[in-house]
């Protein structure tokens, strides 16, 4: 028989919750690889769930928040985020949710990569390369109106060509 409060489940961010099973009379701690919920999102269907040793390290991805309001955005910028998670390795009973980036200082065209993250949880090593962006405050672009046809709305056809027959002096 197996055992798990459902409370625990849900929301559920997958590969960062460690929930407490009772199988056959013992407990056993269990990371959750997947669930599946009914097509309303509101019924719980299926979990999968992947035995763990708490004291064990291992890989995992965690999901990224960015927290703030940059000044750049205010500027008229946008927010580039080309990282959502990132690849880690620590201990699982220390395994984070997600992994809080304040970007409240960012200008425009500012950036933050991932060599320059801090505030990290003691034991967590980040696995992605040093140099990646994790977010950046890009300049909005004006896309150019498409070109108007003169004398009305109708496309302007190209031009079809065609060989002349030397023989025959006609077209093909």
């Amino acid at each position: 028989m197996l055992t798990a409060s459902i409370d625990a489940l849900k929301p559920v961010t997958l590969g960062h919750r460690i929930v407490m099973l009772e199988v056959n009379g013992g407990s056993e701690q269990a990371l959750v690889k997947s669930v599946q919920y009914d097509g309303l999102g509101m019924n719980l269907l299926h979990v999968d769930f992947v035995r763990i040793d708490a004291t064990e390290r291992m890989t995992v991805k965690v999901p990224i928040h960015l927290k703030g309001t940059p000044p750049g955005v205010v500027a008229g910028g946008i927010i580039e985020q080309p990282l959502r998670e990132l690849e880690v390795e620590c201990v699982a009973s220390d395994l984070p949710e997600f992994i809080d980036v304040k970007i409240g200082h960012l200008d425009l065209n500012g950036s933050i990569h991932v060599s320059e993250l801090v505030d990290l949880p003691p034991g967590l090593t980040i696995l992605n390369h040093p140099e990646t962006v994790v977010v950046h405050i890009g300049t909005a672009t004006i896309e150019a109106e498409a070109p108007t046809v003169p004398g009305g709305t109708e496309a302007i056809q190209p031009e079809l060509i065609r060989k002349e027959n030397e023989k025959e002096g006609t077209e093909e």
